[in-house]
């Protein structure tokens, strides 16, 4: 719907968040309270923003804790699906790519997929990452820290935007 969450995306925190470098953005809010709705107004945003610079992505993944719908709360998963959205924005397929899966035999290790997406972040001039219920991740303390590693990591040149319930721990 159009104008939805323009009260937000019109707003100093996000502007401040967008224009920045190595911003983190942390939304919080009960359940049900609209935080999904919102960031597909984010990405909407965003990606109006990205197509006008081809040396800018935005990448999201969406947590999901139903019990049926496991491949939605995974670091793992997470970390494959933003290389997949990179990879589907860059002109040839990144060198980095073609090494991990260069057997084809078996998965790449949770380490070599992390490497691989800073490889691929690096051919970027900026990217944003929304992420949205990263409280339904199973294992999202450890994907906190994955997060903080990224944002400090030089030369990366980020926006992390994260939806959370309140929880103390986050």
């Amino acid at each position: 719907m159009a104008n939805t969450g323009s009260w937000f995306i019109n707003g100093a925190q996000f502007t401040k968040w967008k224009e920045g470098i190595n911003q983190c953005l942390w939304i919080y809010g009960c359940s049900g309270s609209g935080k999904t709705i919102l960031c597909s107004s984010i990405i909407g945003n965003i990606q109006n923003l990205c197509d006008n610079h081809p040396l800018q992505a935005v990448v999201y993944f969406f947590f999901y804790s139903r019990d049926s719908q496991q491949a939605f709360q995974s670091h793992h998963n997470l970390v494959k699906s933003l290389i997949k959205q990179l990879i589907s924005v860059c002109f040839d397929l990144p060198n980095c790519v073609v090494q991990i899966y260069k057997n084809g035999i078996q998965q790449p290790s949770l380490m070599d997929l992390e490497k691989t997406l800073c490889n691929l972040l690096a051919l970027f001039n900026q990217v944003y990452i929304i992420l949205d219920a990263l409280d339904e991740c199973s294992g999202y303390l450890r994907v906190l820290k994955w997060l903080k590693e990224l944002l400090v990591q030089s030369g990366l040149k980020l926006h992390i935007l994260v939806t959370t319930r309140p929880q103390e721990s986050i």
